[in-house]
Formats: structure tokens, C-alpha cells, sequence
């Protein structure tokens, strides 16, 4: 019988974070090139995204698909652009006890609403 050990394990999800974390740095370097051209350094590039999907983790994001769209946000909105005042009915979505699927489909039918409206 196989035993994996919590610190296998743990060690194991902290090796499909990392290669998660670099998939995503390419995906933006090359989906996002204008908001990569910010970051001097290709660490610190990496570094951004680490923290922000680290960031939405704890808010409850953990499906690779929601963690790549909240991304993708950032890179169109700016970084931590929903912790400013313009985007306070984003956090009030983003903090609730919803699932994740429902807080992302509430947030995209709002910007929806937004650029139809012209305010996005």
C-alpha cells in the first residue's frame, strides 16, 4: 500500500502552484504584453501574479478558470484595482458567501452593464 504523507502532499500542491504561476506569467506576457511591458524584471512580473492569485485564493477562488479570469481583470483594470473606491460593488460581490462561479457571474453581468452603458 502507498502512504502519502502530509508534507508530500503539501509539498505536491506547492509544485502544481508554482507550475500554475508560471503558466499564468506566460499566458500574460503574451494575452497582456502592454501590462507585462510594465514590470522591468521578469520576477517581478511573476512575482505580481503570485500575489494576486495567492490574494484571490483567499477570498475562495480556487478553480484554475476563475483564478485565470480574476487575472485577467487585473491585467485590464489594473493591480488590485478592486480594492479602490470606483469598484467598491465588486468587493461587496467578491466578499460574499456566494460560490465562486455565481460571485464571477454576478461581477461579469455588472461589467456587462458597464460598457453597454458606456461607464467601462
Amino acid at each position: 500500500m502507498l502512504v502519502i504523507r502530509d508534507q508530500q502532499r503539501a509539498h505536491f500542491k506547492r509544485t502544481m502552484f508554482d507550475h500554475f504561476v508560471d503558466q499564468c506569467t506566460s499566458y500574460v506576457r503574451e494575452s497582456h504584453a502592454v501590462f507585462a511591458a510594465r514590470f522591468d524584471d521578469p520576477a517581478a512580473l511573476r512575482a505580481f501574479i503570485e500575489d494576486s492569485l495567492k490574494s484571490w485564493r483567499t477570498l475562495g477562488f480556487h478553480d484554475r478558470g476563475h483564478l485565470r479570469q480574476l487575472l485577467d481583470w487585473e491585467c485590464a483594470f489594473g493591480p488590485r484595482f478592486s480594492d479602490t473606491e470606483p469598484w467598491s460593488w465588486l468587493r461587496e460581490i467578491v466578499h460574499s458567501q456566494m460560490p465562486p462561479e455565481s460571485r464571477l457571474f454576478r461581477i461579469e453581468n455588472r461589467l456587462r452593464l458597464l460598457r453597454e452603458n458606456g461607464d467601462l
